[in-house]
């Protein structure tokens, strides 16, 4: 079977999913989204598209590991969209009461406490020793309605990501060597 035919086959299920279960969009008159929306896009287009599935409240389960882009229709359709060989996705949900535990960063479903806030976010690379070395990232992040704010860093390292609002303080040692989780839910903020 050809691509062409495969994309074609899987928007004629989506319409007949959107038909027999009643799947709409906010506005009632938008059919559920299908894999062929994913086709083609980057890592970094496809997180921001299913972020956008979830805003816009499709039942679509959605979910990135530490090598792609992951995503489940109700009928069972999949679609995959590979991670950059040379970095990795992380999604950060900073706290002050209230986490989760989490390995596998789920954009469908993971919520964190901290939604539509901003935060001072540096990152750093863990050196031997487990000392901050070099700084990697730093500037202000906004998390997104889930709570989570979201980085790309370079693979197989180790780094640590410190998150500051206002008087309030925190960080995490984290990982992007293979395997290593995509949800980030132990940074703690606490006052200076």
């Amino acid at each position: 079977m050809r691509a062409g035919a495969v994309l074609a086959a899987g928007a004629a299920a989506a319409v007949t999913a959107a038909a027999v279960w009643g799947i709409a969009g906010p506005s009632g008159a938008q059919a559920m989204p299908g894999p062929q929306e994913l086709a083609g896009l980057t890592a970094e287009q496809a997180v921001a598209t299913v972020n956008r599935w979830r805003q816009e409240g499709h039942p679509i389960r959605t979910w990135v590991t530490d090598r792609a882009v992951q995503a489940q229709w109700p009928d069972g359709r999949t679609a995959r969209v590979k991670l950059p060989a040379d970095r990795m996705y992380l999604a950060v949900a900073p706290y002050v009461r209230q986490t989760h535990p989490c390995a596998v960063h789920v954009p469908s479903g993971c919520q964190g406490e901290l939604p539509d806030r901003w935060f001072e976010v540096t990152v750093r690379e863990r050196q031997a020793g487990g000392a901050a070395g070099e700084v990697v990232f730093s500037g202000r992040l906004r998390s997104l309605s889930n709570g989570f704010v979201e980085l790309w860093l370079p693979r197989g390292r180790e780094f640590v990501v410190g998150v500051r609002q206002g008087k309030l303080a925190g960080q995490a040692v984290v990982s992007t060597k293979e395997g290593a989780p995509t949800c980030i839910t132990t940074v703690r903020l606490a006052r200076l």
